[in-house]
């Protein structure tokens, strides 16, 4: 049964039962082809999965800035993992600006649930090791900002055990990187909330 009480859990356990999304399709930049996953293909991955554990993960434009927030519906208050990137482009036609919100779309939502599309052929290691390095760098960015808000060594080491158990960091998987950071940013906003900031 999904309770908010076991938040971290039941999103490490939908991150771990996501598979990473395959290029099917190919795309013409003029000098360059590349493969890519479209959104629909990452929105199969990740939505049933998230909302079989609780969640639900929007995304809307404002502007120019495409929102990605990743919410516990099981709790009667607003717990969410929010992403903010620039999501089109202020001039150009309007194909052109669609097509580079479905792109930030996209890889906003990968970015969120910690995944890497890979070749159908299985390859992409080396893009999903610099997946893992921007994850790895995420984590550590929240890290030293919660210690700027006063959190000690013990406090976060205390959190990831909660969350994992006696894993090592190494240990850790991409998307429980991701949870942990996520972890980590939700716990600044609420403390920048509670300081009127």
């Amino acid at each position: 049964m999904a309770t908010k009480d076991n938040r971290f859990k039941r999103i490490a356990d939908a991150k771990a039962a996501m598979a990473n999304p395959v290029r099917t399709e190919t795309a013409d930049a003029g000098k360059f082809k590349y493969k890519y996953a479209t959104l629909a293909a990452v929105n199969e991955i990740v939505d049933p999965v998230l909302h079989e554990h609780g969640f639900d993960c929007q995304q809307w434009l404002e502007g120019t800035t495409l929102h990605t927030i990743v919410i516990d519906v099981t709790s009667d208050e607003l717990h969410a993992v929010v992403h903010d990137t620039r999501a089109c482009m202020e001039h150009g036609d309007e194909q052109a600006k669609g097509s580079s919100q479905t792109y930030q779309s996209r890889y906003a939502k990968l970015l969120v649930m910690g995944l890497a599309p890979v070749d159908d052929d299985g390859a992409g290691s080396a893009k999903a090791d610099s997946v893992r390095d921007g994850l790895n760098k995420r984590l550590d960015d929240a890290i030293k900002t919660y210690k700027r808000w006063g959190a000690e060594n013990a406090d976060i080491l205390n959190a990831i055990s909660n969350m994992f158990g006696e894993k090592s960091r190494d240990q850790l998987s991409d998307n429980e990187l991701a949870v942990a950071a996520a972890y980590f940013e939700n716990e600044i906003t609420e403390l920048r909330k509670a300081a009127g900031k």
